[in-house]
């Protein structure tokens, strides 16, 4: 018996009725669920421009609700460059009813994603509010990780001061050298084309050695350690990623432990994460609208003074202490913790009973710290000297920071469940950053500047919470929120 296939329909049929937009959009496309939370938003408040309605003379302008549904839709299915947009409004019959047919150019996409940096930003607070009043946030525990993210700029395009000086002597060398040669030439009277080429030479080193001028005197005016021409808020990141040594930016992002949503997301320049630990768990707690959470960081967020402030601001901290007497306990001697402090006394009791009394005071690096020793006679007749101090060392000391005491009760508290709460870290901090990375592919950013980056990373979180969010109650249950 012959096989039979499905049959299509034939291309030139004529139908009585045209078939509507409308019948090949389901009612449980995510489409819907777009359409519904950018028409809830007042685009207007938020600061979109062309957002009042008022065209003025000439062309209207396409409407900031198109735009905004038109990248929400790119960046749930991976989509961001401006010219691809603009081909799947011409072909995507789901994107087609999205826009309602409309077709922007490529220029009117990208201008838009540039010139609304800050009003993307204010989207995803808005939606990280909406998430917080749908009760999808456990409003507790926490977890903070950062990612080292790709800008638009090659690592070619970096130059430090040594960088810069280094390139401009060599230039000099180079213009030395060609003068030299023409000057040769005309000794012996000889003239020839290899001049004429020289001389171009040397006139486009100039301009090479102005431009560099410019950029180190830029560098100069400025607190920077590195400047960039093609993206001058990039910077070359201390730690490579995994294509290796690369120019861009750093994301800390705070991830609640309920739907593992991501409750704040801030882009940094700076790849160090020590000072971004305390500003963004405190912008965690004011969303969140609580008197105290549950934070889970890595070590490379540990400073005193973050314990210290964690604690004031009532942030219930875990994070690894730093082993810096390692190398002590492998090699027999005494540890830090091995010297008993006295609060009411003020002083340390070493491992032989003897006491090390305050001797003074000393700043470092902005932080106070108190001196306590023991006095050289006791030091050097001490039986258990070789298991304290060194042969070169006079006598032991112990610094002791103004932030001790926070120091000591966290390092109390990482005993207890230390161990327990980095695995939960680790299963949900950095669960996001794979999926982004997947998103972004091997292109990260696609805008140079870094308030542009922020809203570029604001729509690339708005679109990683949105799919969560329709994966937790459904399409319909979220556009009905939305109506709301």
């Amino acid at each position: 018996m012959e096989r039979r296939y499905k049959q299509g329909v034939d291309r030139l049929q004529e139908s009585f009725l045209p078939a509507r937009v409308e019948d090949y959009v389901g009612v449980d496309n995510q489409v819907r669920a777009i359409d519904a939370y950018v028409r809830s938003l007042d685009l207007k408040k938020l600061g979109f421009t062309n957002s009042d309605n008022n065209s003025g003379t000439g062309q209207p302008a396409y409407s900031p609700v198109m735009h905004l549904s038109l990248y929400l839709w790119g960046y749930l299915n991976r989509i961001r460059s401006s010219r691809r947009l603009e081909h799947e409004c011409k072909r995507n019959l789901e994107l087609i009813w999205l826009v309602e047919k409309l077709t922007p150019g490529y220029h009117s996409i990208a201008d838009f994603r540039k010139n609304n940096a800050k009003a993307l930003i204010k989207v995803n607070r808005e939606f990280v509010l909406l998430c917080k009043s749908l009760d999808l946030f456990g409003n507790e525990l926490v977890a903070i990780d950062s990612v080292y993210l790709e800008g638009d700029a090659s690592r070619g395009s970096v130059f430090t001061k040594k960088k810069l000086e280094k390139l401009l002597l060599e230039i000099n060398d180079d213009i030395d050298r060609y003068n030299k040669e023409i000057d040769q030439a005309d000794l012996i009277g000889f003239v020839s084309r290899s001049s004429d080429k020289l001389k171009d030479k040397i006139s486009k080193l100039e301009e090479h050695r102005q431009s560099l001028k410019k950029l180190q005197e830029e560098l100069q005016e400025s607190d920077k350690k590195q400047i960039s021409y093609t993206d001058e808020d990039a910077r070359m990141l201390s730690k490579p990623t995994d294509k290796g040594p690369t120019v861009g930016y750093a994301l800390q992002a705070v991830v609640d432990s309920k739907n593992k949503l991501i409750a704040v997301a801030d882009i940094a320049v700076d790849s160090s994460d020590k000072d971004a630990l305390v500003p963004v768990l405190k912008a965690t707690k004011e969303i969140f609208g609580v008197e105290k959470i549950t934070a889970l960081a890595d070590a490379g967020y540990y400073t005193n003074s973050n314990v210290s402030e964690c604690e004031e601001e009532n942030i219930e901290l875990y994070m690894p202490l730093p082993d810096k007497g390692k190398s002590k306990r492998n090699a027999g001697k005494f540890e830090r913790p091995d010297f008993v402090f006295d609060k009411n006394g003020d002083y340390y009791t070493c491992p032989n009973g003897v006491k090390l009394p305050l001797k003074g005071r000393r700043e470092k690096d902005g932080t106070m710290f108190k001196k306590y020793y023991c006095s050289l006679l006791i030091c050097r007749n001490c039986l258990k000297r070789n298991k304290c101090i060194s042969e070169k060392a006079a006598n032991r000391e112990i610094y002791r920071s103004e932030f001790e005491e926070a120091v000591e009760r966290h390092r109390v508290r990482m005993k207890d469940a230390g161990g327990e709460m980095m695995r939960r870290r680790s299963g949900l901090a950095e669960h996001p950053f794979g999926t982004m990375k997947l998103w972004l592919g091997w292109t990260h950013f696609l805008v140079r500047g870094i308030e542009k980056v922020k809203g570029e990373m604001a729509l690339l979180t708005t679109a990683y919470n949105f799919k969560r969010v329709l994966n937790i109650i459904g399409i319909e249950n979220f556009i009905a929120a939305c109506n709301a």
